[in-house]
């Protein structure tokens, strides 16, 4: 068996892994494969290129909850001593209910060539903002267990660390966010599962300032390929984003079909019982794609949808070391 055919095996088992995933939905963008720095920074500076991203998530939850979330991120790689280095900076911002969070850092990996591919370390320090705000008790449109009546707020230190190797087929990745933190509650979605005596002693611990509301640690793994299809001008793209948080594994298993390398389509299936349905462009350096999240044998009580968009910009650099001699034709010598 080729190297080529083991590695779309190893995927494909790990796909098949992923769906049997139990656990609610993390605030992943079902678009993971698009913008794997929001969960790595180790692939800073891919395909040595400016790459300039942001998207948008939106989902709707009983009883009318709406859980926000947007990413921004820009990075570069940089040719020095010979060394290939990347730096950039990213921001994200969730709310739900009463919760807010706000986070920004600076990026940094380094990468070495290793077998077929390169092999990327990164960081990224930053700050952590973090509030709960108080909502109108009179307004019916919010949750009963979102209804508070005392502000708190806190700002730390923020640190990320990630490995991240890629190759011209296959590229895959380990990394953890929030490191040092409790996993008091790891992602925005967990403040949903909240029963309404959780929320009234989490309310009273945090009056007390006992109560910890941090983001918590988190841990992700994913990894993708690139299926070439003989005599086609069709790609396949299989892809998985696994990620560990609050003693909670969540999954998702996307697999896109590509067409001319410009207009794709996909689908999927996350752990929390729904499908994402995927399309999009790249033309010329600019990417634009669109997510509508479908709930799949969910409880009423517990479905919901969603919205999801990205847009990006790729502009390719030559990092090639130039000679100080210039080439002359033998033609004109």
């Amino acid at each position: 068996m080729t190297k080529r055919r083991k590695c779309i095996s190893t995927i494909i088992l790990v796909l098949f892994c992923a769906l049997n995933l139990n656990a609610q939905s993390n605030t992943v963008l079902s678009q993971y494969f698009s913008t794997p720095l929001f969960y790595n920074p180790g692939s800073a500076g891919d395909n040595n290129s400016i790459n300039i991203i942001g998207a948008g998530q939106i989902q709707h939850t009983k009883p009318t909850l709406e859980i926000k979330n947007g990413k921004a991120s820009a990075d570069m790689p940089l040719a020095i001593n010979n060394h290939l280095t990347c730096i950039g900076v990213m921001a994200d911002y969730s709310s739900i209910g009463a919760y807010r969070s706000f986070n920004a850092s600076l990026i940094g990996s380094w990468k070495i060539k290793v077998g077929e591919g390169n092999l990327s370390i990164g960081i990224t320090p930053g700050v952590s903002d973090i509030k709960i705000k108080p909502v109108d008790q009179n307004n019916d449109s919010q949750s009963e267990k979102w209804k508070s009546n005392t502000t708190k707020h806190k700002t730390r230190f923020d640190f990320g660390a990630g490995l991240w190797y890629k190759t011209r087929q296959w590229w895959t990745g380990i990394s953890a966010t929030h490191i040092g933190t409790k996993s008091q509650r790891s992602s925005t979605t967990d403040f949903v599962n909240l029963s309404q005596t959780e929320n009234e002693e989490n309310e009273e611990a945090t009056k007390s300032g006992e109560y910890d509301f941090s983001t918590g640690m988190a841990f992700y793994f994913i990894a993708g390929g690139n299926i070439v299809i003989k005599s086609s001008l069709l790609d396949l793209e299989p892809s998985l984003l696994a990620a560990y948080s609050g003693n909670k594994l969540n999954g998702q298993a996307t697999l896109r079909a590509i067409w001319k390398k410009t207009l794709w389509i996909g689908s999927g299936y996350r752990s929390d019982h729904s499908t994402p349905l995927m399309l999009g462009v790249d033309i010329k350096g600019f990417r634009l794609g669109y997510s509508y999240i479908l709930p799949v044998n969910q409880p009423s009580k517990d479905r919901h949808n969603g919205h999801e968009i990205t847009a990006g910009y790729r502009l390719r650099l030559d990092l090639q070391k130039k000679s100080r001699h210039r080439h002359k034709s033998v033609r004109i010598m």
